[in-house]
């Protein structure tokens, strides 16, 4: 009994250093992060809205890049740091892409499994940063809602 009082005891001083962060780290993690402001959009092809499109934005100027995927409208809401917040000002080039994984049916569970398919239901230009020439400029201030109208 006295050796799991023991055991408690010292353990103790731990969980207080542990649990006093003192509630400072969160401006650590956010001081020195650039600036981001709204950004949305929606995604099309041949007309049609696209659902479950990958969206990346990627700014010269900065090492960090936003992302969302689109909905069932086609629509879509930067993310960079916290949900939806955005992207950096400036200037970004854009990739999009709609990577569908099948898992084929396995048939023998003690036989070898075959591989997973991915294909792309979007052109793959448009999953390259540079062969895309999608780009887009957001803004500090003012509406930054874009249209991507994708085609073969």
């Amino acid at each position: 009994m006295r050796s799991g009082m023991f055991i408690l005891l010292s353990l103790l001083p731990l969980g207080l250093v542990v649990g006093c962060g003192g509630g400072g780290g969160e401006d650590q993690w956010t001081k020195d992060r650039p600036k981001v402001v709204p950004v949305s959009g929606t995604v099309t092809y041949h007309g049609e809205v696209v659902e479950g499109a990958d969206v990346v934005f990627r700014s010269a100027g900065h090492q960090s890049p936003a992302y969302a995927q689109t909905d069932a409208e086609g629509r879509f809401e930067l993310t960079t740091f916290d949900q939806g917040d955005g992207a950096v000002p400036g200037s970004h080039q854009v990739r999009i892409s709609k990577i569908v994984v099948e898992q084929p049916e396995i048939k023998d569970p003690e036989g070898i499994i075959p591989p997973t398919k991915e294909e792309n239901h979007l052109p793959a230009k448009y999953n390259d940063f540079e062969k895309s020439q999608l780009t887009a400029t957001v803004k500090e201030d003012g509406e930054n809602d874009f249209k991507f109208e994708l085609t073969d």
